[in-house]
Parts: C-alpha cells; sequence; structure tokens
C-alpha cells in the first residue's frame, strides 16, 4: 500500500473531516472495533489478478490542554490500515497522518507550548 497516495487521497481527506469524533483523545473505528466483522472487504484489481483486502479506518482527536476551557490546539491522527483476506496470515499495513491544529493565533509565538504540541503529536 502507498502509504503518500493514500494520505494525499482528497476524496479519504474529506471522509476524515466529516468523521466527528470526540476531543478528549478516545479513537473511534469504522467499522467498530467490537463489530461482529471489525474490517471492510474491499476487491481491488481485475480478472486474475483481483484481490480481496480486509480494511479498517480509524481517527482520534484531541484539543489541549486536556479538561481546561480554553484549548490552545488540537491533535488528529488518522489511520486507514489493510492486509489481504487471504491468506490469513498476510500483514497488515497501516498509514498514518497526523495534524496539530492551533486554535489560538498567539500559541505559534510560544516556543515551548509548540514544542509541547510537537512531542505531544510525535506520540499520538
Amino acid at each position: 500500500m502507498d502509504c503518500e497516495l493514500v494520505n494525499a487521497d482528497d476524496v479519504l481527506g474529506k471522509q476524515f473531516d466529516r468523521w466527528h469524533t470526540s476531543e478528549d483523545g478516545r479513537f473511534a473505528q469504522d467499522p467498530e472495533e467490537n463489530a461482529k466483522v471489525p474490517y471492510k472487504l474491499f476487491e481491488l484489481g481485475e480478472g486474475s489478478e483481483k484481490t480481496k483486502w480486509e480494511v479498517f479506518a480509524s481517527k482520534r482527536r484531541a484539543s489541549y490542554p486536556l479538561q481546561q476551557a480554553r484549548h490552545l490546539y488540537d491533535l488528529e491522527k488518522r489511520m486507514l490500515c489493510a492486509k489481504r483476506h487471504k491468506p490469513p496470515e498476510s500483514k497488515m499495513t497501516c498509514c498514518v497522518a497526523k495534524f496539530v491544529n492551533l486554535v489560538r493565533n498567539e500559541t505559534k509565538d510560544d516556543w515551548e507550548t509548540m514544542n509541547t504540541a510537537a512531542a505531544q503529536l510525535r506520540n499520538f
């Protein structure tokens, strides 16, 4: 899976944008993690090259500082994972995109907050 193409896909990006999730850092997954089949099955390719893929997406958001009314920035993580349906031992590949969104314009001039946001994003 070419993660640069996946993460740059406008249609997929718009789908993630429309997906509303909590701001407390909990993830949401589609299909949800306790679904009877925890993935969606897609067929790609033509004729003898056709393959089936198990795919799921997840999104996680958090507004920082946590548990404060005045947030300085939001972190967001988008992940799309896929693996071949057969054989069952095939490896899963996940494409991840992370973003920081400054809620307050003055935050960009505060190097300590920006360093903290960058560290939190790396570990989010």
